[in-house]
């Protein structure tokens, strides 16, 4: 990622790069996390990747103007996600929403009780502590 960033020949944006997330995270972290062995220790990456997406979502949906939502969420389920959020401030709550858009996460994933545990932690440090902090302690793990 960094080596990504350093190369001034790739002109992507970071919000170039992000939106889409509804697109882009079922194969980029959905498919990797279930592809882990059970118990793995790799899980809690791919649990923060997630959370973030949902804690950045979260911020969205209640810092904007209703009707500027859709444009800043940037994804082609906009609506559904900002549907589906409302006013919520209850991380369990928020992955439950989001976690269970039909036909986006995989049933292995919202099955799977460690899974929702990790993302649930973590989206908490996020929204009470800031990114830095919880990437700290997942760097520390």
């Amino acid at each position: 990622m960094v080596a990504r960033f350093a190369n001034r020949e790739i002109a992507h944006e970071t919000n170039q790069i992000a939106m889409d997330g509804t697109e882009k995270l079922p194969q980029r972290i959905f498919a990797p996390a279930c592809d882990l062995p059970p118990g793995s220790t790799r899980l809690g990456t791919f649990a923060l990747c997630f959370a973030a997406w949902l804690a950045v979502m979260h911020h969205r949906i209640n810092a904007d103007k209703i009707n500027e939502i859709a444009q800043q969420l940037n994804d082609p389920r906009a609506d559904e996600i900002i549907s589906a959020l409302g006013d919520h401030q209850d991380p369990a709550v928020i992955y439950e929403k989001l976690a269970h858009l039909p036909g986006w996460m995989p049933q292995q994933l919202q099955d799977d009780g460690v899974w929702r545990s990790a993302v649930i932690a973590r989206l908490s440090l996020l929204m009470s502590d800031g990114a830095d902090v919880a990437i700290k302690r997942e760097l520390a793990i």
